[in-house]
């Protein structure tokens, strides 16, 4: 927790305040302490029950958790995010083109933002089936939250926003983004403490 607060995210996270979230939270495992590390940090961002308390806390840090296999739809992830950006007002996904197969983009007022296609960059150069390409498009009605955390960085750059979005390093069953400034993300990335290498946290902080 201590290299979190230095990096100027959950600064109530220590003394009392940390015996008080782990005391909510289940026994330590000590085979699991990124797990561990998680539950304290969601238990921190509810603040007890207490609304108010809560969204601070979440708005100051930009912290956006997301569980697996939560039924949730990608406007809904726009939605969560746009509360935690204010700075580029209202967020919307939308088509290029305005049809069923124009590419997906985030758009906040003049700005747009692709988002990547998982498919397309997943796949080894070589032989395509291009018949199976085409319907895999058309099949796609679905996108990653870190495509569209990834839009997201890419909007706060152009309009001049110094933090962004980076992947906390999680468990298999939740994914975790709060948002720092370049020099605090690369520190924490050095230290161990996210998803990504330096190079990787970077180019999805679009910095």
């Amino acid at each position: 927790m201590r290299a979190l607060r230095d990096a100027g995210l959950a600064p109530d996270l220590a003394g009392e305040e940390l015996r008080r979230v782990a005391a909510l939270i289940r026994p330590a495992d000590e085979e699991a302490p990124i797990s561990r590390r998680i539950d304290l940090l969601e238990a921190y961002y509810a603040a007890a029950g207490e609304p108010s308390i809560s969204r601070a806390r979440r708005s100051v840090d930009r912290f956006l958790m997301h569980r697996e296999g939560d039924a949730v739809t990608a406007k809904q992830l726009v939605a969560r995010i746009a509360e935690l950006a204010p700075e580029l007002g209202p967020i919307a996904l939308e088509r290029v083109g305005g049809t069923k197969d124009g590419p997906l983009v985030l758009r906040a007022g003049e700005h747009l933002a692709a988002l990547l296609d998982d498919y397309e960059e997943s796949m080894e150069t070589g032989d395509i089936d291009l018949r199976e390409l085409e319907e895999a498009r058309n099949r796609a009605t679905m996108v990653t939250l870190r495509g569209l955390i990834q839009a997201t960085n890419t909007l706060f750059e152009r309009n001049n926003v110094r933090e962004r979005f980076v992947a906390v390093l999680s468990d298999e069953a939740r994914e975790v983004y709060v948002a720092t400034p370049l020099t605090e993300a690369i520190d924490l990335a050095r230290a161990g403490h996210l998803e990504d290498d330096v190079e990787s946290v970077v180019e999805l902080g679009c910095w």
